[in-house]
């Protein structure tokens, strides 16, 4: 009371000794440690296990903690180091948790097959694949423990320098690209031969053009034109991808607005993941109805504003419902099939179970298009679809029955795919060396000295890697796709730099020379 308060300096000497070490004690600095890193795991998981419910073993309960300890002890080393980038490796081995651990406990155990409503898939098999998702999350973290260079990641450049023309560009490209995602023919330009790279065009660009200016706007460098623009590309996008029938488009598109926000300040957007999680449990209620009105109906021509409202309205409608249900079992329900769509764990254990004594190994076989998929198919008329492995998984495991592929495709996830190659040996080799790839996306795109272009084509790419669902050939070929095409809009930038540099050199020698 009435004594002066402390300065920050003043704080730091209280807990620091003259030579600047920590003054407390070994069993304080321990508890420290346990709460930061293990807290969190420790309280997630027991809220899980309090909620479950299944009857879990406790060797699965104990590889669904280590699931989440991984992840939060490697973004607490990223949050408490100087490095400039992403923390890639504990969003992808979060993510793991997310469509494994989760449906642990609040899962059930039904087997994703066609032919009946009943089968279960076994404990073992649930056990095998926790297992598994591990040693694969170790392996990828292994992985990006080798260095390609001796570079290292640090802070990019203050602000973004640019001239004015370059950044007119990049609104021209936004601009194109949201009036482009009115007129979805426009893929079939060059007939279907040239699809898939007209596609990737109408797609990337436009996200990679966003990127730019979204990090300008975190930044606080953006001008009104690009905030407009900034709000017109996620309403745009918001609206055609529900108008489609696709949620995931919005959800992807908040994962990239909060990766740039990540990267820039260098903190996670709490309230704006919470904000997009509400909205997709929202949404989920009626998605089917709003597939089957539009996708297997007759209204398949309407107007995109009439099929967002369309959804809205019975998702309100089902909402209304939920509300009114006085046992709340329609609450849970809904909020466990909302959790489902991003599991993963019984399709794995599906595999586990009918691997190879039903199924054999199948070797290099779904690699093929990670192979050959960046080869244009007006070049490769012939060439395999990136489809087939996702066809081959649905079939041999029953998940679907062939004659109604046409209709859904489902992948296994790329960790599962190993397992369906090459067996335990396969998913630690081949997750080692898609480690090594995610650390070499990381020292090309976020290495000093960061260009203004390099990160943005990072978060591009990082936004593609994020999708963890995905088989590997269809996942290694639209990031590099999305890289290539970012690079080849950059074409002309690059060009008129290099030109309008070389004239200001050869002005300032000709005036050298006068002088």
């Amino acid at each position: 009371m009435g004594g002066k308060k402390m300065n920050s300096e003043q704080r730091t000497s209280v807990l620091t000794s003259p030579n600047g070490q920590n003054q407390l004690l070994p069993n304080q600095r321990a508890l420290l440690m346990v709460t930061q890193y293990l807290g969190v795991p420790l309280i997630t998981t027991g809220v899980l296990i309090a909620t479950s419910v299944n009857n879990n073993s406790f060797i699965q309960v104990a590889l669904a903690f280590i699931l989440l300890l991984i992840p939060w002890t490697a973004y607490q080393s990223w949050r408490t180091g100087k490095a400039y980038g992403l923390p890639i490796f504990s969003m992808i081995a979060g993510l793991h948790w997310l469509y494994f651990a989760v449906a642990l406990f609040w899962g059930n155990r039904r087997a994703p097959v066609w032919y009946s409503n009943t089968a279960l898939v076994s404990e073992e098999s649930i056990t095998n694949s926790l297992l598994m998702i591990v040693i694969g999350v170790c392996a990828i973290g292994i992985g990006m423990q080798i260095r390609f260079t001796k570079t290292a990641v640090t802070q990019p450049r203050e602000s973004l320098p640019l001239p004015p023309r370059t950044w007119d560009y990049f609104r021209v490209l936004l601009v194109l690209g949201i009036v482009s995602s009115l007129f979805p023919s426009i893929v079939y330009i060059l007939g279907e031969a040239g699809r898939q790279w007209i596609l990737a065009f109408q797609s990337t660009v436009p996200l990679f053009a966003f990127l730019l200016l979204l990090r300008r706007y975190f930044r606080g460098e953006a001008v009104q034109a690009d905030k407009i623009l900034i709000l017109l590309y996620i309403v745009g996008r918001a609206l055609t991808g529900l108008g489609s029938g696709w949620s995931g488009s919005i959800f992807y598109l908040g994962i990239a607005i909060g990766l740039t926000y990540l990267l820039e300040r260098r903190t996670v957007p709490i309230r704006a993941m919470l904000l997009l999680i509400v909205i997709s449990i929202f949404l989920q209620p009626g998605k089917s109805d709003f597939r089957a009105a539009y996708w297997n109906g007759e209204n398949n021509q309407a107007d995109v504003v009439i099929r967002v409202n369309y959804w809205l309205e019975q998702s309100i409608q089902s909402w209304q419902e939920i509300f009114n249900d006085p046992s709340g079992e329609l609450l849970t329900d809904n909020l466990r099939n909302s959790m489902l769509r991003v599991s993963l764990l019984t399709y794995t254990a599906n595999v586990h179970d009918k691997t190879p004594t039903v199924v054999p190994f199948q070797q290099w076989s779904l690699y093929e298009f990670a192979v050959i998929g960046l080869v244009p198919r007006f070049v490769w008329p012939d060439k395999i679809s990136g489809n087939d492995a996702n066809r081959f998984f649905q079939v041999a495991y029953g998940i679907s029955r062939e004659d109604f592929l046409g209709n859904v495709s489902i992948a296994s996830g790329f960790m599962t795919e190993a397992y369906i190659s090459f067996g335990w040996v396969g998913v630690f080799t081949v997750m080692f060396l898609l480690g090594m790839f995610y650390r070499a996306v990381e020292q090309v795109f976020f290495r000093k000295p960061a260009t203004v272009f390099a990160p943005s084509i990072g978060l591009l790419a990082i936004t593609m890697l994020l999708r963890i669902e995905a088989q590997l050939g269809l996942y290694l070929v639209g990031t590099i796709q999305a890289i290539v095409v970012a690079y080849l809009v950059l074409i002309p930038v690059f060009v008129i730099n290099t030109n309008r540099r070389s004239l200001t050199a050869h002005n300032v020698m000709k005036s050298t020379r006068g002088t």
